[in-house]
């Protein structure tokens, strides 16, 4: 009895972390028209700004911690100065990202003939956790709109990844600070 308990509660403890984690993968920006595309880089532009002014107070702060660990703790100051540059790498990507994203809105804005947004906002999201997406958005398309979608969806997927990588790197530059009793501010 104890056994079938213990199978349940892990089955059901694994679908639930097997689901949470799940719905944390990265999935592209969902774009109905134009203004949405403009809307998310406008977004992004913003989250990038206020990341590249923390990095720059970050850098700074960590240039006195950098020393005294180099000099103290080697170990410790060569994990701290990966996760620095995981950072300032991370926030490169979701600049080159979204550079990449203005350029093909702007593509977009000039050429409306390309059809690459329908009146119908045929791009849809994901509904469930084994469902597929619903692939209307690249029907009755030229090439090249099919091209730009591809590369629109490629290029969200990108920035959302970066993003989330550059929010692991931050945890995982605090937990080093934590496991030296010291606090990063």
């Amino acid at each position: 009895m104890i056994q079938r308990i213990n199978r349940v509660s892990v089955l059901i403890g694994t679908l639930f972390l097997f689901y949470s984690c799940s719905s944390q993968m990265p999935s592209s920006w969902v774009l109905r028209d134009i203004q949405s595309l403009d809307a998310k880089i406008m977004n992004t532009k913003d989250w990038l700004k206020a990341e590249m002014s923390n990095y720059k107070y970050l850098k700074k702060a960590m240039k006195k911690e950098l020393a005294y660990y180099r000099k103290k703790d080697f170990r410790v100051y060569q994990e701290l100065d990966k996760e620095i540059d995981l950072i300032a790498n991370y926030l490169d990507k979701v600049k080159l990202g979204v550079s990449k994203q203005a350029k093909l809105a702007t593509r977009i804005k000039k050429r409306p003939s390309l059809g690459v947004f329908d009146k119908n906002g045929s791009q849809t999201k994901k509904k469930g956790l084994f469902s597929k997406k619903n692939d209307n958005s690249t029907q009755n398309k030229s090439e090249k709109a099919i091209k730009i979608i591809k590369s629109l969806e490629k290029n969200s997927i990108q920035i959302l990844a970066n993003q989330s990588n550059y929010n692991t790197s931050i945890e995982r530059l605090i937990s080093i600070f934590r496991k030296k009793k010291h606090r990063l501010v």
